[in-house]
């Protein structure tokens, strides 16, 4: 059978809806949750991601961070992308700022050791928020940390989305709005 609408036209429709209300994603979380925020809890990292923009992190990526902020589930609460050459204390802030505002129930919130002193301070002074870090129980090897490792499953969650494998956005909006695009593809086979 012949398509109705082309795909291309649902995107279209999708983003722009995205960029007018915003609220697209949080009808969907609401939509399949029924709470607002099912625990008052969430995880929170980072992920380097290479494009040809510009900026380099601690781990010489040049390309772009891609922040977010889950809860207890692996929903997406907040996503920021940013140039790669800031600084996790400096910038955690940012995705932080946006997860309280829409889910004001939230009371604390578990990062690894790259969000350690000032982003602890900030996040308690301004946003009311109990950060917990993460610490390595092994000097050297990999383990599962407890809490954390949500937010990676998450990121891979993500990874399965060729277009997210590399950002090839020219802007930081359109690079959040696809990553909240996928994410309700996620959501929507939870169902």
């Amino acid at each position: 059978r012949k398509r109705k609408w082309e795909k291309r036209e649902l995107v279209n429709a999708v983003l722009y809806l995205q960029g007018v209300s915003g609220a697209i994603y949080h009808m969907i979380f609401l939509g399949l949750y029924r709470t607002q925020l099912l625990s008052q809890s969430a995880a929170f990292d980072s992920q380097s991601v290479k494009n040809t923009g510009a900026g380099f992190d601690m781990e010489k990526t040049k390309g772009v961070k891609r922040r977010i902020v889950t809860d207890d589930n692996g929903c997406l609460l907040s996503v920021v992308v940013h140039k790669a050459n800031l600084h996790d204390t400096k910038t955690g802030y940012w995705a932080t700022g946006l997860a309280t505002f829409s889910y004001p129930t939230l009371k604390k919130i578990c990062a690894n050791g790259g969000y350690r002193g000032s982003f602890v301070y900030e996040a308690y002074k301004y946003f009311g928020l109990r950060v917990e870090i993460s610490k390595k129980l092994k000097p050297h090897g990999w383990q599962v940390l407890p809490k954390r490792w949500i937010v990676e499953r998450t990121f891979a969650w993500l990874n399965h989305f060729r277009r997210l494998s590399k950002d090839y956005e020219l802007t930081a909006i359109s690079a959040e709005t696809l990553i909240k695009i996928s994410h309700i593809h996620t959501l929507l086979k939870r169902l």
